[in-house]
């Protein structure tokens, strides 16, 4: 058994012979001091998590007797040991939505979230316009830079506290200098233990619908930040 730190809280892995009843497990749970926890299954046994474990803290997780199985046999005895949450690993991600389309015209801020990293490198590729079908199907799901052309490669200093979430907006705008396309921006930490996060933006002001008849279908081009009818596009 363990506890882990994130940038989401932390939990408390626990190993046990047996699969648990989870829909029956949080009442036999104890945790002290009092937190509000969820209880999660594991590969190994059940995690309980909590969006209030902090590295630093000391909590004592308490398994009361009669702490049931899958298999209706029971714990004989309680069962309790305190835990010390570690630092946070180093990380980076984008958060919120997946991949998807930014529009020009409005704001190319995308947010980047780090920890314990002091310095993040940031590179964004352009998928060559004849490439876009087969980039879509590329590598882990993201489009292989074989097929794009780097088009930014820069360093940027984070302010943030140890154990802490540092918050930042990449700004696309400057970086892009006005290109439009399918981009592959990859954020690195630098300095420590490695991580990294990818994501896949399609810089463009045009949306397609396309409507399916019987024997026919009709496409439509509209403007994503007017919702007007775009003139002169190619489908």
């Amino acid at each position: 058994s363990r506890a882990e730190s994130s940038m989401d809280g932390g939990r408390v892995v626990i190993d046990t012979t047996a699969p648990v009843d989870l829909a029956k497990a949080a009442s036999f749970i104890e945790v002290s001091p009092k937190k509000e926890f969820t209880v999660e299954p594991s590969d190994s046994g059940f995690v309980v998590s909590s969006l209030a474990f902090r590295p630093q803290d000391r909590v004592k997780i308490t398994v009361k007797k009669g702490f049931p199985a899958l298999s209706g046999r029971s714990l004989a005895q309680e069962w309790s040991r305190a835990f010390i949450f570690p630092d946070v690993q180093p990380s980076v991600r984008f958060p919120g939505a997946e991949d998807g389309v930014i529009s020009p015209e409005g704001s190319l801020r995308v947010p980047v979230e780090s920890v314990n990293y002091d310095k993040l490198r940031v590179t964004v590729w352009q998928v060559y316009d004849n490439n876009i079908p087969l980039a879509a199907r590329g590598e882990y799901g993201y489009p292989s830079q074989r097929l794009s052309r780097l088009v930014v490669n820069k360093e940027f200093l984070v302010k943030g506290r140890p154990n802490e979430t540092a918050r930042r907006a990449l700004d696309l705008r400057p970086l892009l200098e006005g290109e439009r396309g399918v981009f592959c921006a990859v954020v690195q930490g630098v300095g420590r233990e490695w991580s990294e996060a990818r994501r896949t933006i399609n810089v463009t002001d045009l949306g397609l619908t396309l409507t399916l008849g019987r024997d026919a279908a009709v496409a439509r081009v509209l403007s994503i930040s007017s919702a007007k009818p775009v003139s002169g596009a190619k489908v």
